[in-house]
C-alpha cells in the first residue's frame, strides 16, 4: 500500500504536506476492507524524509451506509410508486367529479322539466308517502280540493 501511495502520490507531497484518502483495501488473505488513510509529512521542507500514517478500517461504517444507500433507493422507488397511484388515483376522481357534475347538470334540467310539467298539467297531481301524507300536490289538486296547499296534508284530511 505505501509503496502504490508513494508511486502514485510521490509529487503530491512536493506540493502538499497532508493526504487525505477512503478507498478499499487488500489483508494478506485478500480480504477487502474499507479504510482512510492519512499521512502527513514530517517535514514540509524535505517532503521525503518521511511521513506519519494512520490507517483507520471502516468496513463496518462502510456497510453500514451501503445498506442505508440500498434502503433510500428502496423507499424512494416505493415513494415513486406511491406517487404514481395516487396520481392515477386523483385523476380517477377528478375524472368521477366530472362525471358527477354533468350528470348533476342533466338531473337538474329533468328536475326543471318534470316541475314545470308537474305544475302545468290540466288535471290534479300529488305524490304521497306510504302512509298517504302528501309530499307535492300541483296547482289544480290543491283547487279540486279546496286549499292553498296541500303538502303534509293527508289523503284522509
Amino acid at each position: 500500500m505505501f509503496l502504490y501511495i508513494g508511486e502514485k502520490y510521490g509529487h503530491f507531497f512536493e506540493k502538499n504536506t497532508l493526504y487525505h484518502d477512503e478507498r478499499p483495501l487488500l489483508r494478506k488473505n485478500k480480504a477487502m476492507i474499507w479504510c482512510i488513510v492519512t499521512g502527513k509529512v514530517l517535514s514540509a521542507e524535505n517532503p521525503r524524509f518521511g511521513a506519519v500514517w494512520v490507517v483507520q478500517d471502516i468496513s463496518e461504517h462502510k456497510d453500514i451506509e451501503n445498506k442505508l444507500k440500498e434502503n433510500i433507493e428502496k423507499l424512494e422507488l416505493l415513494v415513486h410508486q406511491r406517487t404514481l397511484e395516487l396520481r392515477e388515483n386523483i385523476d380517477r376522481l377528478n375524472a368521477e367529479v366530472e362525471t358527477r357534475k354533468k350528470a348533476e347538470e342533466i338531473a337538474n334540467v329533468s328536475q326543471h322539466k318534470y316541475q314545470t310539467l308537474f305544475h302545468m298539467l290540466p288535471i290534479g297531481i300529488s305524490l304521497t308517502t306510504e302512509e298517504g301524507r302528501i309530499l307535492e300536490a300541483n296547482r289544480v289538486f290543491c283547487e279540486m280540493v279546496g286549499v292553498e296547499d296541500a303538502v303534509s296534508m293527508n289523503w284522509q284530511d
